[in-house]
């Protein structure tokens, strides 16, 4: 059985979400990397540098775009993003544009191989700051270069749930309900229109 294209797979969830509340398994796979997007501007000293964003790469399975265009959609929203143009093929990466207040913020989606489904890796471009998380043993492997040349390393140990984790924490979410995913939903789908490559 193939899986549906990640634009008609976001359009059935979001129908499906005006008459029930949709347990996604591609919304919990992001759920490790939003938290640590979340905590790394837990620090008072970086947490402006979360409204500084003006790129963001993800990099994830090739049939797991739908993961990757959600935790864009969960970031924009957050964020107040005015939602950007349906992705457009440059290379292997779909590439959009979005705005705030008057300045672009470029997205890239690039598939990366990997074992397992989900995502591979997230690069926030900071104003001349990065932050990066990425796939590794034992967790994630994070990376902060500031744009003084400060460079911070370290590992999110057991972030990564793997498939039973995954499961699991579908389950919960069916019981504990997360308000951040219908607007998600609604900016993934948005950036997935009708007619965009996916």
């Amino acid at each position: 059985m193939t899986s549906p294209e990640p634009s008609a797979a976001l359009e059935r969830s979001l129908a499906l979400s005006h008459e029930t509340y949709v347990v996604d398994l591609a919304w919990v796979r992001s759920m490790p990397w939003r938290e640590r997007i979340a905590a790394m501007v837990d620090p008072p000293a970086y947490r402006d540098l979360i409204y500084r964003i003006d790129g963001m790469t993800v990099r994830h399975h090739p049939e797991s775009t739908t993961t990757a265009v959600l935790l864009l959609g969960w970031l924009a929203t957050r964020l107040g993003w005015e939602l950007p143009s349906a992705f457009e093929p440059e290379g292997d990466m779909l590439c959009s544009r979005a705005r705030r207040a008057g300045e672009t913020i470029a997205l890239r989606l690039e598939p990366s191989p990997q074992d397992v489904p989900g995502l591979a890796g997230v690069t926030l471009e900071l104003g001349g700051n990065s932050f990066t998380l990425d796939r590794g043993p034992g967790g994630l492997a994070a990376k902060l270069h500031l744009a003084d040349g400060e460079d911070s390393t370290w590992v999110v140990m057991g972030a990564s749930r793997g498939e039973s984790g995954i499961l699991g924490e579908g389950i919960r979410q069916a019981l504990l309900r997360d308000p951040t995913y219908a607007p998600a939903l609604e900016a993934a789908t948005a950036m997935l229109a009708a007619g965009a490559p996916a």
